[in-house]
């Protein structure tokens, strides 16, 4: 439940499906290419117009705002982050409980916690992201896989018989997995981090992100984290409020393919801060949001970025360690 701006809340419960419409994404605009050399260790900002560039292929994940008009993206465009899997001492936050706990050991995905497709899928039979341009995939259960100490969403080359956004069935020509709290767990505040190593790859899209649990809208969107795989040292972080102007930031780092990494991301009433690897690298001060949300993420194939070579284009594994949220008691 919404505690209000000055509390906040988790709610662990048994999912129950919304009747509410399904969310729909807006189309994603032109993917740009950067060549950035690497940068000495330091936070170095660089102030330009989001509306080319990762503004385009990094718009909202959901819906349109209510208005239908594309809200204006401001922010920087890139920033570097050093290497390293760095663990801030101030992270999580002073007076911080653990609310949700999620590791993967053994080889079965606790479905205590984890949905495996959107909330308004039928349960089993798979699901894409409705209304989505240029998205190839079908989400199935038994691409999230877990082994060696991680959950895998797992893209492959495998065509399906699907359901487009218009109800039509379609050929899917990837299999991949995702994974989702909409039914078992959202929460109003808090710290979220994740550890996690993204795939290579000409058409993959890894996300780490959070919607609204009520179900009955697709914004606010909160991104902790998502990237193209064939710049898997340029990820973006965004916030894209329910109203009012979207804001961005892409960065630049070690390849996150290469190793493990930790992104956190901090919501507190007042402002929203992301880190990687524990250093701040953004913060989002103006519509910050006070509703319950819920976590997700998805190893998405994307013929936006380049056209689909098959079956390349449909490998590649998004590895997860760890999930948890932490939050301080209500005030």
């Amino acid at each position: 439940m919404n505690g209000g701006p000055s509390e906040e809340s988790g709610t662990q419960s048994a999912g129950s499906r919304s009747a509410d419409r399904s969310p729909r994404k807006r189309a994603r605009g032109r993917l740009a290419r950067f060549l950035i050399h690497p940068l000495t260790l330091a936070i170095v900002a660089i102030t330009v117009g989001g509306a080319a560039g990762l503004g385009g292929y990094f718009a909202s994940r959901s819906e349109k705002p209510p208005s239908g008009k594309q809200a204006t993206s401001i922010g920087p465009k890139f920033s570097y982050v050093g290497a390293g899997n760095i663990h801030s001492p101030n992270l999580p936050p002073a007076g911080s409980h653990v609310a949700f706990d999620a590791t993967f050991t053994g080889s079965n995905l606790d479905t205590q916690k984890w949905a495996t497709c959107f909330w308004y899928a039928v349960t089993g039979a798979g699901c894409t992201h409705a209304g989505v341009y240029n998205e190839t995939e079908w989400y199935l259960p038994s691409q999230d896989v877990v082994s060696k100490g991680a959950l895998n969403l797992v893209a492959t080359s495998d065509p399906i018989s699907g359901v487009n956004s218009q109800g039509t069935p379609e050929t899917f020509p990837c299999r991949s997995g995702m994974v989702t709290t909409a039914q078992s767990f959202n929460f109003t505040y808090g710290y979220v981090q994740v550890v996690f190593r993204v795939p290579k790859g000409t058409n993959t899209w890894p996300a780490l992100w959070m919607l609204p649990a009520n179900h009955a809208q697709a914004l606010p969107e909160i991104d902790l984290m998502e990237i193209i795989g064939t710049q898997t040292n340029h990820p973006g972080v965004a916030f894209h409020p329910a109203v009012g102007i979207q804001q961005r930031l892409g960065l630049n780092t070690s390849p996150l393919s290469a190793g493990w990494h930790t992104f956190g991301l901090d919501w507190e009433p007042a402002e929203i801060v992301w880190y990687v690897d524990g250093i701040p690298v953004f913060t989002v001060t103006k519509g910050v949001p006070s509703q319950p949300m819920y976590f997700l993420a998805n190893l998405a194939i994307t013929n936006a970025s380049a056209p689909l070579r098959l079956p390349a284009s449909c490998t590649g594994t998004l590895s997860i360690q760890s999930v948890e949220v932490w939050q301080k008691a209500p005030r």
